[in-house]
């Protein structure tokens, strides 16, 4: 989570990290959300097909795998380093505990926490470690609040010697794990050939810091050595050093698996998928060439109105991992709708490769107003990389099919920009505090409006659990926080509803009671998409196309504790697609590619709008999905005659009961049966004199 440097925006990049001392994202314990590099999951398709010529796992510490001979330490601080397992093994790494090693006497960690090891392959039989946190800590087990210090680290594990002779043709490969903080000081990988000065080899880090959550910096790092290699004469003693120096420094790095494998000539890897180009556009927004509103509509919104079509952007991550020259390189990406046709296959300009180079390959844009996008349903893109030279591993070659769903232009329905999978909470964070996602919409020719917003609240016994009968307060905010700047008022963002209090809006017609039926477990088994709030706001908000609408919920101090679910999978996500305000820092952060399930609703025909009414106050039915009987819970602020109607995915009405002339300010409840109908998507309106409120159910 980071933090909008918001009275810096106009002088400086518009956010800072945050401090040490930030709530920190807590994965579901059955969920994989270590991030995965584009060549970690090249090498993974790879290893076994590839000779190797040198290993090393640490099964066996500093004494080295069969003959490879020891690994050694240098530096002031080079005893840092020791051999150590999982955290979760009978002998695993227990930062609770004191180490017994000479530097670190009795020291506890002041942030290592409950973080797993490296993800290497072999890391259960023990990994190299260097927990430099423990050298800038003053903490103990009989001193849990002592000051950090700033000790200066200079620190070095040395390989031992390797015979290459004959392997130029290779590259240096290392899974590590990388947490560090937070004044200057480099970690680099260097390489003595021959009994040379160390030169350096791999310098990867060079930076004030890399202080983020769970998942910092876990990747398996590769680098080509034939550049290096070729035209030395004596190539039987090559070295290698990993290096972390600097001023002050905190947190640890592990390693492991380190190994020196062959490359082919040839050899083309696909990485990451997009169907639209948000990625283009963080760093002209981050240097204020464009404003908000431009980037956030390139976002990848997962479920797209048919009357908000706008043309594809589809591209993809390409590395060029063959040591010679790749040409003819192309993608091509083919559209499968709704009814299972496929589009004709679309290819992005011919492109020349060098090894190591990583391409944005780009399909000139695809227009969505034609019959094959006239379909209501799932799309599902599929993305290969071609070239004109033979390769050995064309399973590389694929990317991550891509899906979005069109919705129908004459129905209610969502929209939504949100990840895949919710497996992490901010636990840190149950109250005083406002969660917000943005959305921009682009021209259709009429009038539109904004009707409800839509969440989960998150109950879970290994993460974070809602209570019931909590207040939470829903609204809408125009404008984007990332722009705003305290000095100049008229660049504030402010809410639609309860305008004079934008950060501590209280009102009754925007207040939720949160029920039972509201809380959303991930590990029971529900759609991905459960949404089981569904908010109607105080009257239907016109949209202007081009300008900034934030979904927002506010959790006040007054309750119990409120959690949302954060996607934090590895799963595409945009940079700034969710914020949050904190009301004891006074300030708005950012989370990261993080996103939360929190979306609008929108009414996309005029007849329909035109006889919303803001009076009935309707609830999602429960349960939803069903199968025999659901509960449909409303309550209207007018007296007066009222129906239920309920019509199939075609508009059909198939069901419809007067209720009679009913009273204001009572809970009405009404049990549905769907004996007679047949199980899919089904809406059902409440109906008085002056309009309807509509919402979507299921019959399985």
């Amino acid at each position: 989570m980071k933090r909008l440097s918001l009275s810096l925006f106009l002088g400086a990049l518009p956010f800072a990290l945050f401090s040490q001392e930030a709530p920190i994202l807590v994965p579901d314990p059955n969920s994989n959300t270590l991030k995965r590099s584009l060549k970690q999951e090249a090498s993974e398709a790879k290893d076994g097909d590839l000779e190797v010529f040198w290993y090393e796992d640490f099964s066996n510490g500093f004494d080295g795998m069969g003959e490879n001979g020891a690994w050694t330490v240098d530096g002031p601080q080079g005893d840092l380093w020791f051999q150590t397992f999982p955290v979760d093994a009978e002998n695993g790494y227990n930062p609770d505990a004191a180490l017994d090693i000479e530097p670190y006497g009795d020291k506890i960690p002041n942030f290592f926490g409950s973080r797993d090891a490296v993800n290497s392959p072999t890391r259960d039989n023990g990994v190299m470690m260097m927990d430099t946190d423990r050298w800038n800590s003053t903490s103990t087990e009989t001193n849990p609040n002592g000051e950090l210090t700033e000790n200066p680290v200079e620190s070095y594990l040395i390989s031992p010697s390797m015979d290459l002779t004959g392997h130029e043709y290779s590259e240096f490969r290392f899974f590590q794990y990388l947490r560090m903080c937070c004044s200057q000081f480099i970690v680099a990988v260097d390489m003595s050939i021959a009994g040379e000065p160390w030169e350096e080899f791999i310098p990867f880090m060079d930076f004030t810091v890399i202080n983020g959550g769970a998942d910092d910096y876990d990747i398996e790092t590769r680098a080509v050595l034939y550049n290096h290699l070729i035209g030395e004469d004596d190539l039987t003693d090559v070295r290698f050093r990993f290096r972390w120096n600097g001023v002050q420094s905190h947190y640890f790095w592990m390693l492991d698996d380190i190994k020196v494998q062959a490359i082919p000539e040839y050899e083309l890897i696909a990485g990451e998928t997009y169907y639209q180009d948000y990625s283009d556009f963080i760093q002209p927004f981050e240097t204020f060439q464009i404003s908000a509103a431009e980037y956030i509509r390139r976002f990848e919104y997962s479920e797209i109105p048919a009357l908000f079509d706008s043309p594809l952007h589809l591209s993809m991550d390409v590395l060029s991992e063959g040591h010679l020259t790749q040409t003819g390189v192309q993608l091509e990406a083919i559209i499968t709708n709704p009814l299972g046709e496929e589009s004709p296959a679309y290819y992005s300009n011919p492109e020349v490769m060098e090894y190591g180079e990583i391409e944005t390959l780009r399909i000139d844009p695809i227009e969505t107003n034609t019959d094959f996008f006239d379909e209501i349903g799932i799309y599902t893109i599929s993305y290969r990389v071609i070239q004109d030279e033979d390769e050995p591993f064309d399973e590389n070659n694929i990317g991550e099919e891509r899906v979005f769903r069109i919705t129908g232009p004459d129905q209610a329905y969502t929209f939504a920009n949100t990840g895949t999978s919710y497996d992490g909470a901010y636990v840190t964070l149950p109250n005083d505090v406002i969660w917000s996602i943005p959305f921009v919409f682009p021209e259709t020719g009429t009038d539109h409006y904004l009707t409800h917003i839509e969440t989960d609240f998150l109950f879970s016994e290994d993460l974070a659990e809602t209570e019931i009968g909590t207040t939470v307060y829903f609204n809408v905010r125009l404008g984007s926080v990332l722009e705003e700047d305290p000095d100049i008022p008229e660049e504030y963002t402010y809410v639609l509803f309860d305008s004079e209090n934008p950060l501590t809006y209280a009102a009754s017609e925007l207040a939720y009671v949160i029920q039972e039926e509201d809380l959303w477990d991930p590990t029971s088994e529900v759609p991905a998409y459960p949404y089981n709030v569904s908010f109607q706001l105080p009257e239907p908000v016109l949209i202007e196309p081009g300008l900034v609408y934030a979904a927002e919920v506010r959790i006040p101090s007054s309750g119990g504790d409120v959690f949302l679910p954060i996607s934090n999978d590895g799963q595409k996500g945009e940079k700034y697609s969710g914020t949050l305000y904190e009301e004891a820092d006074e300030a708005w952060f950012f989370l990261g590619i993080n996103s939360l399930p929190l979306r609008f609703k929108i009414d996309g025909t005029v007849s329909t709008i035109d006889t919303f009414d803001s009076s009935i106050q309707l609830s999602q039915n429960f349960p939803n999905p069903f199968s025999e009987f659901t509960q449909i819970k409303f309550s209207l602020t007018e007296s007066g005659p009222t129906q239920l109607e309920v019509v199939d995915a075609n508009g059909k009405l198939v069901y419809m009961d007067d209720l009679g002339n009913l009273p204001a300010d009572i809970e009405n409840t009404i049990e549905f049966s769907a004996k007679g109908l047949a199980p899919g998507v089904y809406t059902y309106s409440i109906r008085s004199k002056n309009g309807h409120v509509s919402e979507k159910m299921v019959i399985e």
